[in-house]
């Protein structure tokens, strides 16, 4: 079976639900490929994966998704940064994924939004490295709970605690729309 992710699922989730998969069903086979949003449905569309988790959006008139969990997101920065109001957000070097992802989409939503033009943004082609360059103090960034929950626990990054419009996005299951139905699909559902 090959599942295709996007990173936040794939890098923080997926291992837990791996493991228990592993517990029921020893024999299965997995392979994993992590990619964003827009290439894992890509490859689902090319048949390079059996089914995908993705967080945000991927739409096809040949897909169907189905939402499993939402995910809460807010502004991150530095331990030691004192931002404490969304007024100055303008001013801040905005640390964002590539083109395709699900999270750097949320980000620019929430952007325009709040009608905030960051001044400067910095591209950066994984959510590992935004967190260690949130760390570093170098700029911030609109993250999932998911991604930074230990940071948060530790102290190195901080949620900022200024006022603005929660923000949440879909974790979703995206598969074909069958009459056949695959063995792998009703087993990831359960």
């Amino acid at each position: 079976v090959i599942i295709g992710e996007s990173y936040t699922i794939g890098e923080y989730m997926m291992p837990q639900l791996l493991a228990e998969l592993h517990d029921r069903y020893p024999n299965l086979h997995v392979h994993i490929m992590i990619g964003n949003t827009k290439e894992i449905g890509d490859k689902l569309l090319n048949h390079e994966i059996d089914l995908a988790f993705i967080e945000g959006t991927y739409e096809h008139p040949n897909l169907v998704a189905k939402t499993f969990m939402q995910d809460n997101m807010f502004v991150c920065s530095a331990a030691n940064d004192e931002l404490t109001s969304i007024e100055n957000l303008s001013e801040q070097v905005w640390l964002s994924r590539e083109v395709g992802s699900g999270t750097r989409h949320m980000q620019e939503k929430f952007l325009q939004t709040h009608q905030i033009t960051p001044q400067q943004s910095v591209t950066l082609g994984s959510t590992q490295l935004i967190k260690e360059a949130i760390q570093t103090g170098l700029g911030i960034s609109l993250m999932s709970q998911t991604v930074v929950a230990k940071e948060l626990a530790l102290g190195t990054i901080q949620r900022c605690n200024f006022e603005y419009e929660r923000v949440t996005r879909d974790f979703s299951l995206i598969k074909y729309i069958s009459s056949f139905e695959p063995k792998i699909n009703e087993i990831i559902e359960t």
